[in-house]
């Protein structure tokens, strides 16, 4: 299964009420998905998440909340996005540690591009 898990619990800081952000492809989320809404757990999605060409949904295991996020084709770089942000100090700033991600996130899709021959 191709799971990375990223945003606070990987490159921190946790607090009480941080969720789990899994990356994972499409086809690992449908699978998740037709899972949990197989089971008991509460699943939803966020007004972002219904806006956006399925980008992932949350489902609750007791008091933690998952928050699974589909990146096909970029799933590679989230990952190596998530590990650049590990590298640094843990920035307690929401904002700016989305922004940072932001950052480091298009550096690695340009990097992406670069090595390869996709294109943008």
């Amino acid at each position: 299964m191709k799971v990375i898990i990223t945003g606070s619990q990987a490159y921190g800081p946790v607090r009480e009420d941080s969720d789990i952000d899994i990356v994972t492809t499409r086809s690992e989320a449908e699978y998740i998905e037709n899972c949990v809404i197989g089971s008991e757990l509460k699943y939803y999605r966020t007004e972002a998440q219904k806006k956006q060409n399925y980008t992932g949904f949350y489902f609750d295991v007791g008091p933690i909340k998952i928050n699974i996020i589909v990146a096909d084709e970029y799933w590679e770089v989230w990952g190596k996005a998530t590990e650049r942000m590990m590298h640094l100090p843990a920035m307690h700033d929401r904002h700016q540690r989305i922004d940072t991600f932001q950052a480091i996130f298009q550096e690695e899709i340009e990097d992406y591009y670069k090595d390869s021959t996709r294109q943008l």
